[in-house]
């Protein structure tokens, strides 16, 4: 097994000050390896969705870290309720990391008021009207506190028997095979009843994520990436062929240059793109050099 990630903050972020909001992950050993993206949602509601991508990706890794120690393909072939079991303990973890951090760092007034001011940044708003705004804020919050820590999510787990696919939002999941030929991981759609970006923050969260389970009978590749790349690129031909060059600088580079090129590339997609977002992807390869 081999794998690669990394997460650039994008220009847009910095020149308005604000944190990266991606997120990205990979570990692998000889008998399985994991991957992750998530994109924290990037309105001024969302203003914790830095930590939420983190918590999304440690979540991620403890779930596929124990399917991969305990489980073998025969455990969870056609089996719905181990299916269901996963995306249960993965919202399970991922709202508890949100929990813990909501109870160590609770939210003050100053942040609300400076959500409602960011929300109408293009408005005058009286005293009252900003009090106002803000007793609304709060309502929501009490009623779905996991709002402020909205984030996608993407995943991926291959050992020697299988692998699962994991996805919850927009950004491209993909495999591929040694001839470099590309499935895209469909969903029936990214956007939820709620108008939105399907993340984990919603209620409905359940539902839209999205899990497939495949044996693994061939060397394979998955790729995954954020909407700062996969949206900055016109064609997904584009981002394939990419792809392809990223694989064979992994079979040259050393860590450290690998690391750079990465950081080079993703920077470039990103400014190069109108929203000039954060961009994060992640690689995982069966046998690196069999590719």
């Amino acid at each position: 097994m081999n794998a690669i990630h990394k997460t650039i903050i994008g220009q847009s972020h910095i020149h308005q000050n604000k944190p990266s909001q991606d997120a990205s992950f990979s570990r692998y050993d000889d008998h399985y390896g994991i991957i992750a993206v998530a994109d924290g949602h990037g309105s001024s509601r969302y203003f914790r969705s830095d930590r939420g991508s983190i918590f999304a990706i440690q979540a991620i890794e403890k779930v596929f870290t124990f399917i991969a120690e305990k489980y073998t393909y025969n455990d969870i072939k056609n089996n719905l309720n181990m299916i269901n079991h996963i995306k249960k303990t993965v919202l399970t973890y991922w709202s508890d990391f949100v929990d813990q951090d909501l109870k160590i760092h609770g939210i003050s007034d100053e942040a609300w008021t400076n959500c409602v001011k960011a929300s109408f940044a293009k408005e005058d708003l009286t005293i009252e009207e900003l009090h106002t705004e803000i007793s609304k804020l709060k309502a929501n919050h009490a009623t779905n506190p996991y709002k402020t820590y909205g984030t996608t999510c993407l995943a991926a787990l291959m050992t020697d028997e299988y692998y699962i696919l994991l996805k919850i939002g927009d950004g491209l999941l993909s495999t591929f095979n040694t001839d470099h030929q590309h499935h895209i991981f469909q969903v029936e759609d990214d956007e939820g009843p709620h108008g939105g970006t399907d993340s984990l923050c919603t209620f409905d969260a359940y539902d839209h994520m999205y899990i497939q389970v495949e044996k693994m009978d061939q060397d394979l590749g998955v790729f995954m990436c954020t909407d700062g790349v996969s949206e900055a690129l016109s064609k997904n031909e584009y981002l394939f062929a990419n792809i392809k060059n990223i694989i064979n600088a992994y079979q040259t580079f050393s860590d450290h240059d690998m690391d750079e090129a990465l950081h080079e590339w993703l920077f470039a997609i990103s400014q190069n793109s109108l929203a000039k977002d954060d961009a994060s992807l992640a690689l995982l390869l069966s046998d690196l050099n069999q590719f």
